[in-house]
């Protein structure tokens, strides 16, 4: 996939999304394409003013409670800068001096976030400030310097709109909950038979975020297997598959307790 590609199917997948979980979901695939080790959003709001801040990583989950319970947004070195000056920094330039920032940065490696980073500001119209990052294991100097200027410029780009759009949600938030665009893809390819592993090969996806937009269309069903979810897309019209599917679908042989349950469940595996 090309620049242009992903600039496209980034933009796309982000002005789709109806609600933060899909906006998660799509750092997800953007990590993937951009080949970072994560990608970080946050809002950074004003202590006192009654909001939380909104943040969405592609690192252990771990994490980001440890972000918010340590109250990290009011020492993280990048934030503070990128604040100050509105400007993209690298984390090379921190300072990391206090024991404090030792500690934390010591987290950032715990957690995987690879030895380099790059946090670039965002703003709306309102003027809400956030902070996206990325982060890689880049040892060489010079080889970290052409892979954050090629990222950085697009980064930047999906950034800004995915901020907008994070204000938007806020601002409107949607009453029900709807698959996303790349969430009826994946269950519709799951609903024609295939593995999740094989799903991954089909749409260059890595089979980590094949599942995570599975479990997530699941879990918007408000279902206890995929093969229910399956079975209630189907119901719903939120999904089209091939006449023989839709038939089996409207025997209730893809019911969780269908005789066909099982074998499809281990399709879902």
């Amino acid at each position: 996939m090309d620049r242009e590609e992903i600039l496209s199917f980034g933009s796309s997948a982000i002005d789709s999304a109806t609600g933060l979980d899909d906006l998660h979901a799509v750092l997800y695939e953007l990590r993937d394409r951009f080949a970072v080790a994560h990608l970080t959003y946050h809002t950074v709001r004003q202590a006192g003013s009654g909001d939380e801040n909104i943040l969405l990583t592609t690192a252990d989950p771990a994490w980001r409670e440890r972000y918010l319970e340590r109250g990290y947004i009011s020492i993280d070195p990048a934030v503070i800068e990128v604040r100050k000056t509105a400007l993209p920094v690298d984390w090379g330039q921190l300072d990391r001096s206090s024991s404090v920032l030792r500690r934390y940065f010591k987290d950032l490696d715990k957690f995987g976030f690879g030895r380099r980073g790059y946090s670039i500001p965002c703003f709306s119209a309102e003027g809400e400030f956030g902070v996206l990052a990325f982060s890689a294991d880049h040892i060489d100097d010079e080889n970290w310097r052409r892979f954050s200027q090629r990222r950085a410029p697009d980064l930047a780009f999906l950034g800004q709109r995915l901020h907008v759009k994070v204000h938007s949600i806020n601002q409107n938030p949607v009453s029900s909950p709807r698959l996303t665009p790349q969430g009826k893809r994946l269950l519709s390819l799951l609903a024609q038979g295939h593995a999740p592993k094989a799903i991954a090969g089909m749409t260059n996806l890595s089979i980590h975020t094949v599942r995570m937009h599975l479990d997530n269309a699941q879990a918007r069903l408000g279902c206890r297997t995929k093969a229910e979810a399956v079975k209630r897309a189907l119901d719903l019209r939120l999904i089209s598959t091939n006449s023989r599917m839709l038939l089996m679908a409207s025997l209730g042989l893809l019911a969780p307790d269908g005789p066909l349950s099982s074998i499809f469940d281990l399709a879902c595996a």
